[in-house]
């Protein structure tokens, strides 16, 4: 099993994969592929990927947001040491108390950012890497809920950056 890394450092990525080493500036996209390769296998929905890459729930306007900023802290607190039952309890809590009105199903908004978050960070991969962006568009499906499921399990040493 070879160990490969996504390793925030400051602002900046450190990357490692099939031997290749290089460095990339820090950017949402990374953000959100060390979250999915972090958890492999796992789904991951929208909303707590963007949450996590942003400290905050701030996929909304502020004439949408219905929480104060303390009780979103709290709940995005909460979703790091929960098990994946009480992780979608979280979720639910915090889709029904973001966003205002009943006849939309699902919020696209997040779908889309997370999906155009990765698009974007694919061809800055693919400056320094030859078979990481290969590997990122053969493992990582987006949508409402994300996933990284690689055929055969890969090793990965994530963390990402911490915003204030």
């Amino acid at each position: 099993m070879q160990e490969n890394e996504l390793i925030a450092v400051g602002n900046a990525y450190r990357i490692c994969f099939n031997g290749d080493r290089f460095a990339l500036p820090g950017m949402l996209g990374l953000d959100i592929l060390a979250q999915l390769l972090e958890r492999p296998g796992e789904t991951i929905a929208c909303e707590e990927l963007l949450a996590t890459a942003y400290g905050a729930i701030s996929i909304v306007s502020s004439s949408q947001r219905m929480l104060d900023r303390e009780t979103q802290h709290q709940c995005l607190q909460a979703l790091g040491n929960s098990t994946p039952h009480e992780r979608q309890r979280i979720l639910d809590y915090l889709r029904k108390s973001t966003y205002r009105g009943q006849g939309r199903r699902h919020n696209e908004t997040p779908r889309i950012s997370v999906r155009r978050a990765i698009l974007r960070t694919l061809p800055r991969i693919s400056v320094v890497s030859d078979t990481l962006p290969l590997h990122i568009a053969e493992t990582i499906t987006t949508g409402f809920q994300c996933q990284y499921a690689p055929a055969e399990r890969i090793a990965w040493i994530t963390a990402i950056r911490k915003r204030k």
